[in-house]
């Protein structure tokens, strides 16, 4: 996962990113871009990748395509399982 340059970066981070990215599709591992910015302001784009408007987003995104630790349908639903705990019902108070 790479994270996009602001839209008026310098050139040279410009470059960077590009190169980056030329570089992650060497290794063949590339596939996500987060960028906050639209995708018609985007002053470049990669037809290859997919872009997230934050890192949180693409998080998601990559816990649900990795596999289930414990036979549910993906990492994430293990998350999601785990965030809801054991809740019973309610309790009186007081």
């Amino acid at each position: 996962m790479l994270t996009e340059p602001a839209s008026d970066a310098l050139t040279e981070e410009w470059a960077d990113h590009r190169q980056q990215i030329e570089e992650a599709k060497a290794r063949g591992d590339f596939d996500a871009i987060v960028s906050p910015v639209r995708h018609g302001d985007r002053p470049h784009y990669d037809r290859k990748a997919t872009y997230y408007a934050s890192e949180f987003e693409a998080r998601l995104v990559e816990a649900s395509m990795l596999p289930s630790e414990r036979g549910n349908d993906s990492l994430l639903v293990d998350v999601m399982k785990d965030a809801m705990g054991n809740v019973v019902g309610p309790v009186a108070c007081c």
